[in-house]
């Protein structure tokens, strides 16, 4: 065995020792999945070339069920804990894309605010949109956002 090799099987074995939880969640009775955007000047947003525009995104999901995990079978979808009805910024946890496709340079997403920024290198009118997904629902797309960049 090599000195790594072991890694694998440990991880196997620490994962094969996890019980799910008997009482789990399942999206209610009416589910809504909402995702919205903007940015600190509002749907709307004129920035110059090169410049970095701060993008905000909420989401909102639920009512999530609680159920009893086996009621579900095998293949049943469910979620444990249940994610947070209202989160007030996810811009770092959803799919940016912009119109036309792939105009704008996103930073990594990687912030303790959670907010995501965009640039564009080239004058013009682009559209933004996100897309949300979250376990056992359909993915949300978001409202619009135009930005107009100027030399």
């Amino acid at each position: 065995m090599t000195r790594h090799g072991g890694l694998p099987a440990l991880l196997a074995l620490l994962a094969g020792c996890t019980q799910p939880p008997d009482r789990v969640f399942v999206p209610g009775s009416p589910f809504t999945h909402v995702v919205e955007v903007r940015t600190a000047q509002g749907a709307t947003a004129a920035v110059k070339t090169g410049e970095w525009l701060t993008l905000h995104a909420r989401r909102r999901t639920g009512p999530w069920t609680e159920v009893d995990r086996k009621s579900l079978g095998q293949d049943g979808c469910w979620v444990a804990p249940p994610p947070p009805p209202d989160e007030p910024e996810v811009a770092d946890n959803v799919t940016w894309s912009t119109d036309p496709l792939k105009a704008g340079e996103f930073d990594g997403g990687l912030r303790e605010d959670h907010v995501r920024r965009v640039r564009f290198a080239a004058p013009g009118r682009y559209v933004l949109k996100a897309t949300s997904s979250t376990w056992c629902s359909s993915r949300a797309d978001s409202n619009t956002l135009v930005v107009v960049v100027r030399p």
